[in-house]
């Protein structure tokens, strides 16, 4: 059982969060959980994927699925602003 950041089992089909820093680049990516594999990955089909330098945006990410060990998904809950 694939278990996310906050030990909860992850359910396809509903929204998870996460974000990833590689020096001075943040990447914040949102999905809809679409498969777990046998292995705890879970693939998301991508919501949002926006890439932040030193706290400033630059750029939104072209990527239609991603997929990521399920400890670092956070699950999204109640109305959020995807496209801000």
């Amino acid at each position: 059982m694939a278990l996310d950041a906050l030990e909860q089992p992850i359910e396809v089909g509903k929204k998870y969060g996460y974000s990833t820093r590689t020096g001075s680049w943040v990447t914040i990516t949102t999905g809809v959980a679409t498969k777990i594999n046998d292995s705890g990955r879970v693939t998301l089909e991508v919501l949002s994927a926006k890439r932040y330098l030193y706290g400033e945006f630059c750029d939104c990410m072209g990527t239609k699925t991603v997929t990521t060990s399920s400890f670092l998904l956070f699950p999204i809950n109640g109305q959020v602003n995807l496209n801000s």
